[in-house]
């Protein structure tokens, strides 16, 4: 008789350790999955509000809407969509002292659904930040009633239109 309860208790311990086990690989594989999708970009708190429901990811460019006197309405604080219309008046200004690339102010224009067509006035390294390009799918969020604002590439540019020249459109 003593074998068979023995041999059951060791039975409920297996049970036991294969379970514990099961718990250990399922956390395992879920911390995993978050990591990889954190890393990813899935999670990243760029996320739009509103509307938009787009998350951003590339470059995020700080800068002054030049023509806030025509949109009094503008909600301040929220992020929406727009598209890149153009990119000009490009002017070197100076060097960035981290990288040695070129400074330049540009105005950018960003045609949005509720305000029209921003005029976004900023500098940037023209290296590590290119241009805004027309087409571009890009999040504004305008910070004050004097029209200081981010803007956020919704992806990041590919170099190949870097090296191609489509970053520094002027006219």
């Amino acid at each position: 008789m003593k074998s068979k309860k023995s041999g059951a208790a060791k039975h409920r311990k297996s049970k036991g350790k294969g379970l514990r086990l099961a718990i250990l690989v399922l956390a395992i594989i879920g911390i995993a999955s978050a990591v990889i999708f954190a890393m990813l970009g899935g999670s990243n708190g760029n996320a739009a509000a509103g509307s938009a429901g787009l998350a951003a990811k590339g470059d995020m460019f700080d800068g002054v809407i030049t023509n806030m006197r025509d949109i009094p309405n503008a909600k301040l604080g929220v992020k929406f969509s727009g598209i890149g219309v153009y990119d000009r008046n490009c002017v070197q200004v100076g060097t960035a002292p981290e990288t040695g690339n070129p400074l330049v102010n540009c105005h950018a224009g960003i045609k949005t659904e509720d305000y029209g067509v921003l005029d976004f006035n900023h500098v940037h390294d023209y290296y590590k930040k290119p241009c805004i390009i027309e087409e571009e799918d890009l999040v504004v969020e305008i910070l004050d009633a004097n029209g200081n604002a981010k803007v956020q590439r919704v992806s990041e540019i590919s170099k190949k239109a870097v090296q191609e020249g489509w970053a520094m459109k002027t006219g």
